[in-house]
């Protein structure tokens, strides 16, 4: 007998992209055959995996405080260059 997963919950989330970003992201989910949503969750595990903040929230027990020890996006750029918007 096969396992069963339990259900998952989704967070409905809005956001602004740039368009020619959004356009290129869907032709590349739909050349691989995979939606957008799987896209992005795909490339959140991807980042967050390799990104030092989870390690640290997975040892302290008050996440916020955590979070406020890693500079914002707007107040610095990130490891990966990204830029103020």
């Amino acid at each position: 007998m096969e396992a069963t997963r339990p259900p998952q919950k989704y967070r409905v989330a809005s956001f602004r992209v740039d368009e020619q970003l959004w356009r290129e992201a869907k032709a590349y989910a739909a050349y691989h055959g995979i939606t957008t949503k799987q896209l992005i969750e795909s490339l959140l595990r991807k980042e967050l995996e390799n990104s030092r903040v989870l390690d640290e929230l997975k040892k302290k027990s008050k996440p916020k405080e955590v979070l406020k020890s890693f500079p914002r996006s707007s107040d610095a750029a990130c490891e990966h260059n990204c830029s103020k918007p």
